[in-house]
């Protein structure tokens, strides 16, 4: 493979560096075009710099610490984590997120929109604005920690056994595993849990309404206050 410590590339177009695992550290993109970014390494650290899409696939560990700016964002670490915490942020969607050997971070300062595969041991989404997923999108994990400045919708076909939820205003929450409300959760509005397994609460507080659709049953752990609470098992 191609090794090198750093890697800088600029083009007017594409810029296309996946036809191997290319060995450098860090890796930084730029198309003045706004055409497509995708890369393949071992283990690095990228900025990317675009309003195409990027496409990065690693062996390993991917960490996203500098510029992200994208129309769309796709990752897939084979045996590695994703951990993206960039300087400047202004993502369009995600598409797939997927960490084959560890977990999924991802800190926004803007809306995070999950529109791929998300996938790892727990995944992290943590947003200054809003946390929402389009038709299609499948987060898939043993736990998710949710925090936001404003809504979250995570109502796909997700099979996620422990939310643990802050969120501003609203959220709507979907598994179609027995799912745990984590202790501490905390809602500035309405709450909607729709498991077609068991809920089981455990404790926080939510402003507005509480609404636990299950499959299964219901139950608690922690103590929780909400305005109202209705559902079904």
């Amino acid at each position: 493979f191609n090794s090198v410590v750093a890697l800088t590339a600029t083009a007017a177009g594409n810029i296309d560096l996946q036809s191997e695992y290319n060995g450098f550290t860090s890796f930084t993109g730029t198309s003045t075009g706004n055409g497509s970014i995708k890369l393949r390494g071992h283990s690095f650290d990228f900025a990317a710099d675009t309003g195409g899409a990027v496409d990065i696939r690693a062996a390993t560990n991917v960490t996203g610490s500098r510029m992200l700016r994208a129309g769309s964002l796709s990752i897939v670490s084979d045996g590695g984590s994703i951990d993206l915490n960039p300087s400047t942020y202004a993502v369009g969607r995600f598409g797939d997120l997927r960490a084959g050997g560890g977990d999924v971070n991802v800190y926004a300062t803007g809306d995070i929109l999950l529109t791929g595969a998300v996938s790892g041991g727990w995944v992290g989404l943590s947003s200054t604005a809003n946390i929402d997923q389009s038709a299609g999108s499948v987060v898939t994990a043993n736990r998710v920690n949710l925090n936001s400045g404003g809504y979250i919708v995570l109502d796909g076909a997700n099979a996620v056994g422990t939310y643990a939820v802050s969120a501003a205003s609203i959220a709507a929450l979907y598994s179609t595993r027995d799912v745990t409300i984590a202790a501490g959760a905390s809602v500035g509005d309405w709450l909607t849990v729709n498991s077609t397994g068991s809920i089981t609460l455990g404790g926080g507080s939510v402003n507005g309404a509480l609404t636990l659709e299950a499959g299964g049953n219901v139950g608690q752990t922690g103590s929780i206050t909400a305005a109202s609470v209705k559902g079904s098992a």
